[in-house]
């Protein structure tokens, strides 16, 4: 009888560190899928790269930990050197992600985070500003802000540098007859007539 309890006692504690040992690789040499994912603020420009991590080999989305990561754009920097934009909280939108079973996902933001590097796009900001026109810039940020009308504004950049390349420099009134075409066409900002 005592050697029956000791194998027994022996073999519960063999399952015992067999089942330690089996978690403990798991959580050593398991998968830590993290969905990873940028967003863009739709208050100043700032770009937030986060990843969020899951328990592996669970079944479920169990998160573990989650980071992030913010940094400053060309948009960002000219808004607050200018200040255009004070402190803040920011209003993040979801741009674009994907880890932990999901291959792409797509979010409004993408196309704000497109142009919040884009030279043109600061130039015509810095452009617009410099003539002393704050209503029209707070119209473009608005604009540009918005997911849906952002691309209004990019296009205004493209033409704007285009006209700056051919010789057109400081001509805010070709700039103006652009947006003025803009805001008649698609209507103001946020009203239903925008693509």
């Amino acid at each position: 009888m005592m050697i029956r309890q000791k194998k027994s006692k022996t073999l519960i504690r063999q399952f015992a560190i067999g089942g330690a040992l089996l978690v403990a690789l798991t959580l050593c040499f398991g998968r830590f899928d993290p969905f990873s994912f940028t967003s863009v603020c739709t208050r100043c420009g700032a770009l937030r790269y986060s990843g969020t991590y899951f328990l592996p080999l669970t079944g479920r989305n169990v998160e573990v930990h989650e980071k992030h990561h913010e940094t400053g754009t060309l948009i960002s920097q000219f808004l607050t050197e200018k200040g255009i934009v004070g402190i803040h909280e920011h209003n993040w939108v979801f741009c674009q992600g994907g880890g932990h079973g999901i291959r792409c996902a797509l979010g409004h933001g993408r196309a704000i985070r497109d142009g919040v590097n884009d030279r043109d796009l600061l130039d015509l900001f810095e452009f617009v500003n410099e003539k002393g026109e704050a209503a029209e810039l707070k119209a473009l940020l608005g604009r540009f802000f918005d997911p849906v009308l952002t691309r209004q504004v990019q296009y205004l950049a493209r033409n704007n540098a285009s006209a700056q390349a051919l010789g057109f420099k400081n001509s805010i009134v070709s700039v103006r007859e652009e947006w003025e075409f803009i805001k008649r066409h698609y209507g103001p900002a946020g009203s239903d007539r925008n693509p």
